[in-house]
């Protein structure tokens, strides 16, 4: 028995339940997967070895159930029944990890998983919850959050009974829509459950450079989803800006967005009030040109061109200072100038910052 899995990028893994036979060196069925990468790698196109996902070393588990695989981005999932505990190998392209157990005990029969992967990590897994005698049985359905949060129901139709067979068929993203027949005879029935989960983890875009007008133009990816409709809200430093949004980009005005590297994410709500938060992207502001300051000390005037801790940071090569007696300087963030003799003098300096903020400050010096 194997399962074969492919995501939206080429990436696979193919896994196996393979029998003992004479010379193999285990006396067990084992849980065997092996992966390709996406493909744009440069090993597309050959499975890398097979390993182990069963942790058992030469020895599988007692009686091993068939194995279930999903493939998406970077992540890949095996899934398989021990006798009637639920097992998961999450692996990468490169590594394998020991499974770990889903079921909660108190099973009886074997579970016979299966479940469907997203990139980002999120899962809609399923499994049987039959009893090992008796009229009700249920099917265990469980919704895993991109960050590893899980809650599972169980399903069950009406009349109960157990459940024999079921299929699940996921949307990639997290979502997963299982159908199952329960119950035997004139009491055999069809029932569906679904797994609705959250808009798909996205990023959210600010320009690279340094913004000093009015307003900036943001966007940001949709948030993939499959079941319901997404609106999006506009957050910086953790303050709501604008929300209620259905397109994917907005002009973002900046009279309330103090100067300096801002944190900007983007919020996606779908219509059942589940939330997903963009990456944050890094915004950054400067609405002000660098400062001047003038000192005198004897006959010696020192100017002195600063920007502020968080802003962009002076351009010091723009720097152009006329120190009103003939003599200039230029492309310093820091000059000083010795006068001949006393006078009022007419110091005029012309800044700019990196972000492009420019002025020209003057002041009058009085060297006595």
């Amino acid at each position: 028995q194997f399962s074969l899995d492919v995501g939206r990028f080429g990436e696979a893994v193919v896994a196996w339940r393979q029998q003992p036979a004479d010379g193999a060196g285990f006396t067990r069925p084992r849980a065997l997967a092996a992966v390709t990468p996406d493909a744009f790698a440069p090993e597309a196109a050959t499975f890398a070895a097979p390993f182990d996902v069963d942790g058992e070393g030469a020895e599988g588990p007692d009686a091993l159930g068939p194995v279930a695989a999903a493939a998406a981005g970077p992540s890949r999932l095996v899934l398989f029944g021990a006798g009637a505990t639920v097992l998961a190998g999450d692996f990468s392209d490169t590594a394998g990890a020991a499974p770990v157990r889903l079921d909660a005990g108190g099973l009886q029969t074997p579970p016979d998983p299966q479940g469907d992967l997203a990139a980002g990590g999120a899962a809609a897994l399923a499994w049987k919850a039959n009893p090992a005698a008796g009229a009700r049985g249920g099917l265990v359905l469980r919704e895993r959050r991109a960050d590893g949060v899980t809650s599972d129901r169980t399903l069950s139709a009406p009349r109960g009974g157990v459940v024999d067979a079921f299929r699940l068929a996921g949307s990639g993203l997290g979502d997963g829509l299982v159908a199952f027949t329960q119950g035997t005879g004139a009491g055999r029935q069809v029932a569906a459950g679904l797994v609705d989960a959250p808009p798909d983890v996205f990023n959210a875009q600010a320009p690279l450079e340094w913004v000093r007008g009015e307003r900036v133009e943001i966007a940001w990816d949709p948030a993939r989803h499959a079941v319901r409709r997404i609106s999006y809200a506009v957050v910086v430093d953790d303050e709501v800006v604008a929300d209620g949004l259905r397109a994917e980009r907005f002009t973002l005005p900046l009279a309330d967005v103090a100067d300096g590297r801002r944190a900007l994410t983007v919020v996606a709500t779908d219509d059942a009030g589940q939330e997903t938060t963009s990456v944050t992207a890094d915004l950054k502001v400067d609405r002000r040109a660098p400062r001047v300051a003038v000192q005198v000390r004897g006959r010696v005037a020192r100017v002195t061109v600063s920007d502020g801790r968080g802003r962009s940071g002076v351009a010091a090569a723009e720097t152009r200072i006329t120190w009103g007696d003939g003599a200039r300087a230029a492309g310093r963030a820091r000059a000083a100038r010795r006068y001949r003799g006393p006078g009022r003098y007419r110091v005029s300096v012309r800044v700019r910052d990196r972000a492009g903020n420019a002025a020209t400050v003057r002041r009058s010096v009085v060297i006595r």
